[in-house]
């Protein structure tokens, strides 16, 4: 019934009704059960007095007959002789007489010893022990027998306390002593830890056998790291066992109560078993430091001989990443070690005050709360170590022997580590280590995905922002002004293991010459004239949507490079400078014009809007006077700036002034006005719906834009010239159309409506009377369509279509299709609203007027 029976509450009530029998019996059995101890005496006579007793030695001897195979339902079995155990001083003496420690260890180890043949094949019977080919708790199918087990590691414990003489020692009968203590590698300590039966329990075995005895300890602790140099795959087991072993003897605080300071004992061995299971050994450490101060102590003085070893030597990533959680561990912040745990590699955006900026993310990390002083003392410690391993760092920059990757963990826990401007200025001695680090070894292999280089330029980005002397030091450097241009970049936008690698690796860098370039006008200038300054510009620039960071970055770059002075701290005259600023402009705007990279982006439809706004972005950076927008138009600006794809199937060279006209309102015709007007019509009013909402500001730019380009052309190009070509181009009716429409926006948007309006009027100045002729059916169409709409819904409207009502706005913008138009009617004089009907018609009157 105890043993065999598969039913648990059986069991269960069986256990429950011995053991309240043995209690009824204990009153008047308790001095019955050691007769017979008398000294030398046999101990197989003992408990025979007493049925109690005799019932408890023939359960132990169901352990070598027909427990082994019910294993799974021992679990009751061993409670019974637990609960027996601890019910007075005379149950515990007994079972030590009786050699109870000792028969359950043969038992133990026997059952693990034991194969497989001797197993029962019914489905409800354990199948079997973990035997010498189980390497988990759960390798061997038998996932019940920590619960089954646990209470006779309890029992051994519990009997082991007891066995204590009066001076505190053991005193174990010689079969107890030989099978807990005399066998060779405590087998019975290292199978159950190996089994992961209860290391709680087996840490509690451990402190019974060890308290008063450090020699002892020094052996078992021996034995664990023994286990786990064989064992180097699964040795998770033995690492929690000497996490509980270290955390329950005074976490490094020195022996208590009789136990050895096994903090001591283990740390002075930890290193032995680096070389076969160094990640586990770094992540026990690394969970150890926050909170043990003998282990922080000692894991920063041993520093040295591990840091360089499992950080930058060590041949597997998860290695050097658990090296770099530990340097992360040793500093005392709570609020610190989280961030880092917390670090992801972050998405790019456009800006690089976006806090998902790849090179905003130690940015933000610098705003985290101040650091306490012995955390900053701590973190000032470890970052110098990391400094002074740039050296160092060298030997690790053969591709064909390490690889691409043994840099990144080092460099990204420094990065980690600039949370302040003093670690900054704590960089400078020790520039000229990552320069020559970074040139030649690491920037001019060509390696299409170089994760060293992308780590080493984000530190060395974070290093210097918002940090002159750091940048100074640089444009000082006459080998690095010279060759820091030269950087294998691979411009693959069909692989996306390279374009993801160079979304991350090229805002960094970009942005590490701007800054050089603010500093140092001698570097601005030259950097001007590089060849790969250029490349980027024609094969970067334009894929915005692959590199929105990058391409954000090179327009910044420009902006810098097209000033006038040419950056920081230049020299020469103000005439000079002017004439190489404009050479720049020009050069980089011939890379955006001439090469055709996004007629061929918006003819394979590849995300047209964002290629429109990084040329818009681009014309707005280089383009500075009225020279620059003509040649701008002379180049063929005007029709990739309005073109889609079927404008794109005309000619560049032959058509550049003749399309101008259609080439702006191209603007409209196409995906801008598209997705802000048509779009509107299906998500409440014009310029209201998700998509409007979003185009908006482009659209206005991109309207701006061309009516700057028209307003050049017409001043400087003679009136007939001009008319000519505005007339030369067929599709223009149908793009002032486009633009019409957009007068009959809400009027909330009258930023939108006046820059449409600006273009409608150069066209109408450059065209004249054709123009007109063309534009006044449009609009009397337009005015016809309006009025049909008004009858329709002159219920709805009532006699003010303005919608004087102050609320009337939001209502509309939620629930209608559409803004209604501005009406008319015989209504009594209301100053508000005939000052909103004069802002609402003043610009349609004013572009007629100028018309005429």
């Amino acid at each position: 019934v105890l043993i065999k029976c598969p039913n648990q509450m059986v069991r269960q009530m069986f256990q429950r009704l011995c053991m309240h029998v043995i209690q009824r019996l204990r009153s008047s059995h308790c001095a019955l059960y050691l007769q017979g101890m008398e000294e030398g005496e046999d101990t197989s006579k003992l408990g025979e007095a007493s049925c109690v007793t005799r019932f408890i030695r023939m359960l132990l001897s169901l352990m070598e007959n027909g427990a082994r195979s019910h294993l799974r339902h021992l679990t009751e079995y061993f409670s019974l002789l637990y609960e027996f155990s601890k019910m007075g001083e005379e149950e515990g003496k007994f079972m030590l007489r009786i050699n109870a420690i000792s028969s359950m260890v043969n038992f133990y180890l026997g059952q693990n010893s034991a194969a497989v043949s001797c197993q029962t094949d019914s489905p409800t019977e354990e199948a079997g022990g973990s035997g010498s080919g189980s390497t988990t708790a759960e390798s061997g199918g038998d996932k019940l027998r920590p619960g089954a087990l646990d209470k006779m590691v309890a029992l051994v414990a519990g009997l082991l306390e007891r066995s204590r003489d009066a001076a505190g020692h053991l005193a174990l009968l010689e079969p107890d002593a030989r099978a807990l203590l005399h066998a060779k590698g405590f087998p019975f300590i290292y199978q159950q830890t190996r089994d992961c039966l209860n290391l709680q329990q087996t840490r509690s075995l451990i402190f019974a056998l060890c308290r008063w005895n450090e020699p002892l300890a020094q052996k078992i602790v021996n034995m664990i790291f023994q286990a786990i140099a064989k064992h180097s795959e699964s040795c998770g087991p033995f690492f929690k066992l000497l996490t509980l072993l270290v955390e329950g003897s005074g976490g490094g605080a020195g022996a208590t109560g009789g136990l050895p300071c096994f903090t001591q004992l283990v740390l002075a061995r930890l290193w032995d078993v680096a070389d076969v299971c160094p990640h586990a050994a770094l992540e026990w450490l690394a969970l150890q430091v926050p909170r043990n101060k003998a282990a922080h102590a000692w894991a920063l003085r041993t520093a040295e001989r591990w840091l360089e070893a499992q950080l930058l030597g060590a041949g597997a990533a998860r290695v050097r990443a658990a090296a770099a959680l530990l340097l992360v561990a040793l500093v005392p912040s709570q609020h610190f070690r989280a961030g880092y745990a917390r670090a992801r590699p972050p998405a790019p955006a456009p800006h690089p005050h976006h806090p998902h900026h790849p090179h905003a993310a130690h940015a933000a990390h610098a705003n985290h709360a101040k650091l306490p002083d012995t955390a900053h003392h701590t973190l000032h410690q470890v970052y110098t170590m990391l400094l002074g391993k740039l050296k160092a760092a060298r030997k690790y920059t053969d591709i064909a022997v390490h690889g691409t990757m043994k840099l990144t963990a080092y460099f990204g826990v420094m990065s980690y580590c600039v949370v302040s401007r003093v670690e900054k200025l704590m960089f400078g001695q020790y520039f000229n280590d990552l320069w020559e680090l970074y040139h030649p070894a690491i920037s001019e292999p060509s390696v299409a995905v170089h994760p060293n280089k992308q780590a080493l330029l984000t530190f060395w980005h974070a290093v210097s922002v918002d940090c002159p002397e750091n940048v100074q030091l640089a444009v000082a450097n006459q080998r690095l002004t010279k060759h820091i241009a030269f950087n294998y970049i691979l411009a693959d936008h069909e692989d996306g293991e390279v374009v993801a690698y160079n979304r991350a690796m090229l805002p960094p860098y970009y942005a590490l010459l701007r800054l050089c370039c603010r500093r140092s006008g001698a570097f601005a200038r030259a950097l001007a004239q590089h060849q790969n300054i250029h490349w980027a510009f024609r094969n970067i620039a334009p894929h915005a949507h692959l590199y929105p960071g990058a391409a954000d970055e090179l327009l910044r770059l420009a902006r810098v490079l097209a000033a006038r002075g040419g950056g920081a701290g230049s020299s020469g005259g103000a005439e000079g400078e002017g004439r190489e600023a404009a050479a720049f402009r020009r050069s980089t705007l011939a890379a955006y014009l001439q090469d055709g990279v996004y007629r061929q982006l918006w003819v394979a439809g590849l995300n047209g809007r964002t290629c429109w706004s990084t040329l818009i972005s681009a014309f707005c950076t280089l383009v500075e006077n009225e020279d620059d927008r003509l040649y701008v138009v002379y180049n063929g600006g005007l029709q990739m700036t309005f073109e889609d794809n079927l404008a794109a199937r005309l000619s560049v060279v032959g058509h550049n002034l003749k399309n101008v006209s259609c080439m702006i309102a191209k603007v409209a015709l196409h995906s801008l006005h598209a997705v802000y007007v048509e779009g509107a019509g299906g998500g409440g009013g014009a310029g209201t719906g998700g998509g409007a909402g979003c185009v908006r500001a482009e659209l206005t730019a991109a309207l701006r834009w061309a009516r700057a380009l028209c307003r050049t052309l017409r001043t400087r190009r003679d009136h007939k010239e001009a008319r000519a070509l505005l007339l030369a181009c067929k599709d223009w009716p149908e793009c002032a159309r486009r633009l019409l429409t957009m007068l009959n926006l809400h009027h909330r948007h009258n930023h939108l409506r006046d820059a449409a309006l600006g273009v409608l009027r150069e066209i109408v100045m450059i065209g004249g009377g054709a123009a007109l002729g063309a534009l006044v059916p449009l609009a009397a169409g337009a005015a016809g369509a309006a009025c049909g709409s008004r009858s329709r819904h002159a219920h709805v409207c009532g006699p003010r279509s303005q919608h004087g009502a102050h609320g009337a706005h939001s209502a509309h913008g939620a629930h209608g299709a559409h803004a209604s138009l501005p009406q008319h009617a015989a209504i009594p004089h209301d100053k508000h609203n005939a000052h909103r009907l004069a802002t609402s018609y003043r610009p349609y009157h004013k572009f007629i007027v100028d018309s005429i």
